[in-house]
Order: C-alpha cells, then sequence, then structure tokens
C-alpha cells in the first residue's frame, strides 16, 4: 500500500513539475481605446476571452459614447453610453491570438442627443432617445509583445436600428479603434 501511494505521490509531483515548466498561454485581455478617448472624449474599456488560438469573445463599455464622430458643440450634446458583444476569428495562424481579425458584434447605446432647436422662434432645448440596438462587423490587425502587450488598430461598421437616429445622422456608423492591452 504504501509503495503505490509513493508512486501515485510521484507521479502527481512529476506531473505538476512538468506543467509548471510549461508556457501557460493567457486567456484575458482588458484593453482601453485610445483613438477615440483622444478624438471624442469617449471612455473605451474592453475584455477579451480566447478559446483557442484563433478565436474570442469580447465585452466593451463605452462611457460617454457618440453617434461616430460626431461633435459636441454648444447646443448639442450627447448623454449616452453603451456596451458591445463581439465575437473575434483571428487569421494570422500564429496559435497566439494576434494578426488580422474578423469581428462581428452586437452593441447597444442607451441615452439622449440633446440639442438646441429654433421651435416657432423659440430657442428650446429637444432631447432625442437614441437608445438603439447596433449589428456590425468590425477588421483590424492586432500585435503581440511578449505574450503581454498587445497593440491593436481597426475600424467597424455597424447599423442603428432607430429612427430617430437615422433622421438627425444616418443609419450606418463608422468607427475606428487604436488598443493598447494586457493579457494575463
Amino acid at each position: 500500500m504504501k509503495n503505490k501511494l509513493f508512486v501515485a505521490l510521484a507521479l502527481l509531483s512529476f506531473g505538476l513539475s512538468y506543467a509548471q515548466g510549461e508556457t501557460k498561454s493567457r486567456e484575458n485581455e482588458v484593453k482601453v481605446n485610445f483613438l477615440n478617448t483622444i478624438a471624442i472624449a469617449s471612455v473605451e474599456i474592453g475584455y477579451e476571452r480566447f478559446f483557442g488560438n484563433d478565436q474570442s469573445v469580447g465585452l466593451e463599455m463605452f462611457i460617454n459614447d457618440r453617434f461616430s464622430y460626431a461633435q459636441e458643440t454648444e447646443g448639442r450634446k450627447f448623454e449616452t453610453n453603451s456596451f458591445a458583444l463581439s465575437y473575434n476569428f483571428y487569421f494570422s495562424g500564429r496559435n497566439n491570438s494576434s494578426g488580422y481579425y474578423l469581428s462581428p458584434f452586437f452593441k447597444y447605446r442607451f441615452g439622449d442627443y440633446v440639442k438646441n432647436e429654433d421651435i416657432a422662434g423659440i430657442l428650446t432645448k429637444v432631447s432625442y432617445d437614441i437608445s438603439s440596438p447596433i449589428v456590425g462587423l468590425g477588421i483590424g490587425y492586432k500585435w503581440l509583445w511578449n505574450e503581454k502587450l498587445t497593440v491593436g488598430v481597426g475600424g467597424s461598421l455597424g447599423r442603428n436600428f432607430n429612427k430617430d437616429v437615422q433622421d438627425l445622422f444616418v443609419a450606418v456608423e463608422p468607427n475606428a479603434n487604436i488598443t493598447v492591452g494586457y493579457r494575463f
């Protein structure tokens, strides 16, 4: 009985030491879109969970979200936030989820667009509910350094399903990103 216990412990310790010697793949990434923070003061924070070497699921939160790159001016303000869920396919074949990617996504924006309008000669603040589901496709390229630091560039087109958004702006919304991320 002692011999069997000794052999089992020896195999277990060998297995653990072998597993510790292997490079552990990093399955999570947090990232920030610096382009939109600089261009339109929108804070975009993302999380990506990798499955295998060529796929991931992403979740992003957009604080002070805007319609594309529409600027806020005197009398025009966005009071919106949003969340996006994406499924990302990587095509580099490098076994580290980097290189070219394709990313179908679903985004939901909620909030109001407020602007001053001249109604019968009186300047009045009018609020439009631009809450809307958005379905789209993103493409880009991601670099990975030391299996930890990522830098990505990309763009996307999304279709808004809100009549007010379509009347105020257009139905199709372009966006771009330059992200910096950390894998763990």
